[in-house]
């Protein structure tokens, strides 16, 4: 209880975006503040999603590293992001959709 906060990751994009230009995305996980990065708790790895497809996966350091990671991505149609995130001891979680429109 109380681990949805420092938990769920937040992706951070344009709501809209030029066909086929890379733009950022940025995925956080924390709501409210970053997941703290400690010897015996951390966050491992972030992934991206699009749609069912992983487009963008991100090994992370204990300790070194802050659980945010940035991907570049070009997009060719309207798309979902999903994100996900793995705690050492508390398991996957998962994003709110992110829907973003291509002009």
């Amino acid at each position: 209880q109380g681990h949805e906060k420092s938990h769920v990751p937040k992706i951070v994009a344009p709501s809209q975006v030029r066909r086929l230009e890379p733009f950022p995305v940025r995925v956080v996980v924390g709501v409210e503040h970053i997941h703290e990065m400690q010897v015996f708790h951390y966050i491992d790895w972030i992934s991206l999603k699009l749609g069912a497809v992983q487009v963008g996966f991100s090994s992370i350091a204990p300790i070194f590293c802050q659980p945010v990671i940035v991907f570049e991505l070009t997009l060719e149609n309207d798309t979902i992001l999903h994100a996900q995130e793995h705690c050492n001891l508390h398991g996957i979680w998962e994003s709110e959709p992110c829907e973003i429109h291509v002009i």
